[in-house]
């Protein structure tokens, strides 16, 4: 595991290669049931912190909060369509386009005011 975290911070493979690499193993590559015990603890460990801590339960609960309320206001704001933009010519879909824009703008700095 520390050879694959070392070739990950240098840059010498990324993580998709090595997950692509581990799932081509006709059997579980060890190496993939290490990582997975792994993320386990990992997920462990933050549960544990999290009922343990009343302000860590109030901070996660605040950011939960926050994204719910994004995406809230984001399904209000494009609700035709699905969202999607759709166009019959090309004129049409510069025209969504530019109308678009300053609502893309107005999410992008509400999310950044969010977080």
């Amino acid at each position: 595991m520390l050879r694959l975290a070392g070739s990950l911070k240098m840059g010498w493979v990324t993580a998709s290669l090595i997950v692509q690499k581990l799932q081509a193993y006709p059997r579980q590559h060890p190496l993939t049931r290490a990582l997975i015990e792994y993320g386990r603890l990992i997920k462990t460990i933050h549960i544990l912190r999290w009922y343990a801590s009343e302000v860590n339960r109030r901070r996660i609960n605040r950011q939960l909060n926050k994204g719910e309320a994004l995406h809230s206001l984001r399904s209000h704001l494009c609700y035709a369509n699905s969202g999607e933009i759709r166009g019959q010519s090309d004129e049409q879909l510069r025209l969504a386009g530019r109308l678009l824009k300053p609502r893309y703008q107005c999410d992008h700095h509400l999310e950044h005011s969010l977080h």
